[in-house]
């Protein structure tokens, strides 16, 4: 499971694993990581599973007898976000990696 930060408490659960447990699944987190990217590589091969963004997902479907399931459930949201400190703020390749990235969210 990717790292999940809030600013409420550090100790509360990511929203995947909450919404598992409100279904009556308890997850056992095995292995975190700080990207999606990585998730592939550590369930291929072995008898875990993982969640992750099924468009993220189907890049990996039929490699190294990966496939994707229906996740249980209604998985609240993924949301992204950009940080950036305010000395950057009138950077102009700054600003168009801003401006690109937003433009990028707002077609997926």
């Amino acid at each position: 499971m990717p790292f999940y930060r809030t600013q409420h408490s550090p100790l509360a659960p990511p929203p995947a694993i909450r919404q598992l447990t409100q279904l009556g699944i308890r997850p056992q987190v095995a292995i975190g990581v700080e990207s999606y990217l990585a998730v592939p590589q550590l369930v291929a091969g072995g008898s875990r599973v993982a969640l992750m963004q099924r468009r993220l997902a189907a890049q990996f479907t039929g490699r190294s007898g990966l496939r994707v399931c229906p996740c249980p459930g209604q998985p609240e949201p993924i949301i992204e976000a950009l940080w950036w400190h305010e000395d950057l703020d009138a950077d102009p390749a700054h600003a168009w990696l801003r401006k690109a990235l937003a433009a990028l969210g707002a077609e997926l």
